[in-house]
């Protein structure tokens, strides 16, 4: 799982807990050490999902992101040049 800005929104129609698409598609075809080929679960509560389809998109979701962020690549892009410019002022501050 990704843990940053859920994009194109997945939920669970069994615990209601909320993915990136991409992430989920991708932990629910992992192998797993100790898990058996379908079961599948919740990263975030283990409650049982049993396919790819026990989760559905979640447009409105995807409009809540879209309203708060805009365009979530660029605003993460800025974001991560913001803290690169953080990060280059600490250390230059640390070598003073």
């Amino acid at each position: 799982m990704c843990f940053g800005k859920i994009r194109s929104a997945r939920i669970s129609m069994v615990c209601l807990h909320r993915y990136c698409a991409k992430c989920i598609e991708q932990y629910l075809r992992a192998k797993v050490p100790g898990r058996h080929g379908d079961d599948k679960e919740c990263p975030v509560c283990r409650a049982h999902l049993h396919s790819r389809r026990a989760t559905k998109p979640d447009p409105m979701f995807d409009k809540i992101i879209k309203a708060l962020y805009g365009d979530v690549d660029q605003y993460d892009a800025e974001e991560e040049e913001l803290i690169a410019q953080d990060n280059k002022a600490h250390s230059e501050a640390q070598l003073d």
